[in-house]
């Protein structure tokens, strides 16, 4: 009967022991509070999904790769959405204040502000917005090579190259029979730390000659838009720039429908 008080004591410190789940939660959590707090956004996450697909790239190749961060992306917003809005709460109670919002909107019109998680190739990528839901969006008024193309490599690295990591607003309005957003994507210029998010990064596509003007759905453009854009690919036509090099390019939408 002696050892009962001992026994009891030790099964009392045992439950009193947190495993080690809650505590890497709440760990997550204090970090997504603090951070939430200084910048306005939750950005670790996003930034552990660009290392994971960087290394994963590397092991597995680029197609494994992009299957497995939109794995990841669906997961990490359904299990990270909850600990953002505690995040949101707790700075409402305690009266912090948050910094400056890497992601708000430029300007009134409608879209998605949000990380480059990935290119698909010259004319889709992957967009993680604040509240960490990942969007495929196509950008509209172009057609960049497809994979088995000339140059389907070259324009999705020129693509990559303006918009891979970095924040951008992508200036939508619906999504097309796949359930990708269409739209414009602005981002910041390379050459220019200073300035907004002022590249038209689908005009700049046409402009190098890495993708041919939709001019298959120009009515769906704005008429200004429309002009520049036929605009861009007569230009980089006739300096023979990227894809217009070739003695006899063809067009994707061409190309597709010689495939079926």
């Amino acid at each position: 009967m002696a050892q009962q008080p001992r026994n009891n004591v030790t099964q009392l410190r045992r439950r009193k022991r947190l495993p080690i789940s809650a505590i890497l939660l709440l760990l997550a959590f204090a970090a997504s509070v603090v951070q939430y707090a200084q910048n306005g956004e939750v950005s670790w996450i996003t930034d552990s999904f660009r290392s994971v697909e960087t290394t994963a790239k590397e092991l597995i190749g680029s197609a494994d790769a992009n299957r497995l961060t939109d794995k990841l992306g669906e997961y990490g917003a359904k299990a990270s959405r909850a600990v953002i809005d505690l995040g949101k709460e707790a700075q409402s109670a305690t009266g912090l204040s948050s910094g400056t919002n890497t992601r708000s909107n430029p300007d009134s019109r409608s879209g998605i502000s949000g990380s480059v998680m990935g290119v698909t190739d010259g004319d889709t990528i992957k967009v993680l917005d604040g509240d960490l839901v990942l969007h495929k969006v196509r950008l509209t008024g172009i057609d960049a090579p497809e994979r088995g193309q000339p140059f389907a490599k070259a324009s999705k690295n020129h693509l990559a190259s303006m918009v891979a990591g970095k924040e951008v607003f992508v200036e939508a309005s619906k999504k097309d029979q796949y359930g990708r957003v269409l739209g414009k994507v602005w981002v910041q210029p390379a050459d220019c730390p200073s300035c907004g998010k002022i590249l038209d990064a689908n005009h700049a596509q046409l402009l190098a000659g890495m993708a041919w003007w939709y001019r298959y759905y120009a009515k769906e453009q704005p008429p200004e838009d429309r002009g520049r854009y036929e605009s861009a690919e007569e230009e980089a036509k006739a300096r023979g720039w990227g894809l217009w090099a070739d003695s006899d390019p063809i067009n994707p939408y061409d190309w597709r429908r010689s495939k079926k």
